[in-house]
Formats: structure tokens, C-alpha cells, sequence
């Protein structure tokens, strides 16, 4: 009987400490620098009557710049823009494939921030963002791929 309720013991040690280290791992494996490489916005049946297309990929080219870093503390610091560049700070943190992002402005103003379904494959992270009305009634997911900067 008491080794049968160590073996139970043992096993649930071993699930708690495997999960847990898939969930840090997860979480460690976004910190670093992001190119971003392309994103997509797909459109509402409204977005879709306004710009002709249900979806629209754009690559990002030499006069582009969207820059993400995901620092060990839970900062983040993205650099964008189109020839003139902008940079916005904010706290980031992960749940499961959950990748939520609250920039200083959002905070401020009381929002909730964005929420990414994410996955890493190599070097390749890509981020899907579903809108929220009455954000945006145009385009209702957007998905973002960028590859480790070395």
C-alpha cells in the first residue's frame, strides 16, 4: 500500500514538473530580438466590400521596419514604422500559446492590451490576433510572422 501511494506521489511530481517546464519553456523561447517578416489582415464581409479582397498579405520591404524585443523581464520594445520609425514599450506575459501584450499607452488608458495565439517553429514566430469590436470592424484577424534576429 505505501509504495503503491509513493508511485502516486512520484507520478504526480513528475506531471506537475513536466508541465510546468513546457510552460516556462514556452515562455522562454519568445524572449529575444523579432524581425517581423509579413503580416496578413483578413477582413469582415464589410472590409471585404470597402478594399475588394477578403485578405491582403503584405511582406515587409527595405523601408519597413517592425522590430520586436521580448526582454527576460517581461518588457517589451517594438520599433516600427515607414521610413520614420516609432517606438512603443510595454510588459508582456505567456499563457499556454497565449501571448498577451499591454503596451505603456494601453495601460494608461485602461485597456486590456492585445492577445496573440502564438507558436515558434525554429526560428519562425508567428502571431495571430483576432479584433475585438468596436475596435475594428474591418478587419477581424490579423497574423504576423517574423524570424529571430541573431
Amino acid at each position: 500500500m505505501k509504495t503503491r501511494s509513493m508511485f502516486k506521489a512520484s507520478m504526480i511530481i513528475f506531471i506537475t514538473v513536466g508541465i510546468s517546464s513546457f510552460i516556462e519553456t514556452n515562455a522562454q523561447s519568445v524572449v529575444g530580438k523579432w524581425n517581423e517578416t509579413s503580416a496578413k489582415q483578413f477582413f469582415t464581409p464589410e472590409g471585404a466590400k470597402q478594399t475588394g479582397k477578403t485578405v491582403i498579405e503584405k511582406q515587409i520591404s527595405s523601408n519597413d521596419k517592425v522590430e520586436l524585443e521580448f526582454k527576460s523581464d517581461h518588457t517589451y520594445t517594438e520599433i516600427a514604422g515607414h521610413v520614420k520609425f516609432h517606438t512603443s514599450t510595454g510588459t508582456w506575459s505567456v499563457s499556454g500559446n497565449q501571448l498577451i501584450m499591454v503596451g505603456t499607452a494601453e495601460k494608461k488608458a485602461g485597456m486590456e492590451g492585445r492577445t496573440y495565439t502564438f507558436s515558434i517553429n525554429g526560428n519562425t514566430l508567428t502571431r495571430t490576433m483576432m479584433t475585438k469590436p468596436p475596435y475594428n470592424t474591418m478587419v477581424y484577424k490579423q497574423e504576423d510572422t517574423s524570424t529571430r534576429m541573431k
